[in-house]
């Protein structure tokens, strides 16, 4: 092989390696902040820092719906909507946000 057919190849590599790099990168960040799993239960000392929650959709980057618990200090976690125990939570914060 040639020189310049050398420098080709690896440029073509050099290429192919930065493309998969920065895909890899793209897939990680899209599921930064999504829910993987849920919890099972938490204390009730924990549900008491909770200050906010939000609804996960299942869209493309979020694979399960979920609702996402907020508590002090921006911590978070994630449970089963359809819990008995997640609804009531979710009623708790809701009327401390009406007072």
């Amino acid at each position: 092989m040639s020189c310049s057919t050398l420098l080709l190849l690896l440029l073509l590599l050099l290429l192919l390696f930065f493309i998969e790099c920065s895909s890899h990168t793209v897939t990680q960040s899209s599921y930064e902040n999504c829910c993987l799993k849920y919890v099972k239960k938490i204390k009730n000392s924990t549900k008491k820092m909770v200050i906010d929650y939000r609804k996960q959709v299942t869209d493309g980057s979020c694979n399960i719906f979920a609702i996402v618990f907020i508590m002090k200090r921006r911590r978070h976690f994630c449970a089963d909507p359809e819990q008995q125990w997640v609804k009531n939570l979710m009623m708790t914060v809701d009327a401390k946000v009406l007072c």
